[in-house]
């Protein structure tokens, strides 16, 4: 639906590129300092999380451990 929402097949590919990907990229060094000094939790949007330039494979990649966390639904 994300995707569809941009009404051409190269937006969605842009935007992601500048609005996920770049941002990720421009977290890490920030999130490295803030990680490396021990426990933390990082709240971003679930775009940021999946795929190989995702944050969670960036931070593996740094030898972070990543470690999901599951939220019970509310009633």
């Amino acid at each position: 639906l994300w995707r569809q929402s941009f009404g051409s097949e190269a937006a969605p590919s842009s935007s992601e590129a500048v609005m996920v990907q770049g941002r990720n990229r421009a977290w890490m060094p920030r999130l490295r300092n803030v990680l490396g000094k021990g426990d933390a939790i990082v709240l971003v949007g679930a775009t940021h999380l999946a795929g190989p330039q995702g944050l969670v494979a960036l931070l593996r990649r740094d030898g972070f451990q990543v470690t999901a966390v599951a939220v019970p639904a509310a009633d």
